[in-house]
């Protein structure tokens, strides 16, 4: 299967880099290649598409687009991207009366918005987008523990998660087939494939996932069913 990954170069792009380059044919989109170069020598099949998200022009020229479309295990006409949401721009200055960093939000929810664009204008080459948010979205607002909660997505990530919600809502709404991944807190651990993926919305959710498991779940996800037009919380212990 081809798969394009956004935010390759980030912790969790790389996993999924590592990940997919052993069944799939993978493109890497950065903006800087040199940051994914250990993994490019230990996986040479891996393609480099350099680009800004914020530069359409470049989102354009991306090379092999039209070969995209492919033919999945199960037997239809569909493809793949996977799209990572753990890459955050920290290349802008501009402040609010607060001293923060209110431009730098904005440019954070004018990323994301224009990749979704992105990726609905490819509709007829790629079939399939299996995105990362986070635990505390959507109906699991009220899942992660009450610190997290009030600290962390009420003050010091508010504008983090409210960018996390506009993406969900864009998937949601783009016609893709598409598998929202929501993990709880990420970990350097080791890939266990032991995790638990799904969990009701009256469940307490305290558990930890390791980067690599979050990859193994959304690689996993190109080719199954199970989890489709579903946003799935995933955790290694509750």
């Amino acid at each position: 299967m081809r798969v394009l990954v956004f935010g390759a170069s980030g912790p969790n792009g790389r996993e999924i880099l590592k990940q997919a380059a052993t069944e799939h044919q993978v493109t890497a989109f950065v903006r800087t290649p040199e940051k994914i170069s250990d993994i490019l020598a230990e996986f040479p099949t891996i393609q480099v598409a350099k680009g800004d998200i914020l530069d359409p022009s470049t989102i354009g020229e991306l090379p092999g687009m039209a070969s995209h479309r492919l033919r999945c295990r199960h037997g239809r006409a569909g493809g793949g991207a996977v799209c990572v949401g753990d890459e955050y721009r920290n290349d802008v200055s501009t402040h609010d009366d607060d001293g923060r960093n209110e431009e730098h939000h904005r440019r954070h929810e004018k990323t994301r918005l224009l990749h979704f664009q992105f990726q609905f204008n490819l509709r007829s080459g790629i079939k399939r987008l299996i995105v990362e948010t986070s635990l505390g979205c959507g109906d699991t607002a009220d899942q992660p523990p009450w610190i997290f909660r009030f600290f962390f997505m009420g003050f010091f990530l508010k504008h983090v998660f409210a960018d996390k919600n506009n993406q969900e809502k864009e998937v949601m709404a783009s016609g893709l087939d598409w598998v929202i991944a929501r993990p709880g807190g990420l970990t350097k651990g080791a890939l266990t494939k032991s995790y638990k993926a799904g969990f009701g919305p009256n469940d307490n959710v305290v558990g930890r996932i390791s980067r690599a498991d979050v990859a193994h779940f959304m690689i996993s996800q190109l080719s199954s069913d199970g989890c489709l037009r579903k946003a799935v919380s995933l955790s290694n212990w509750l």
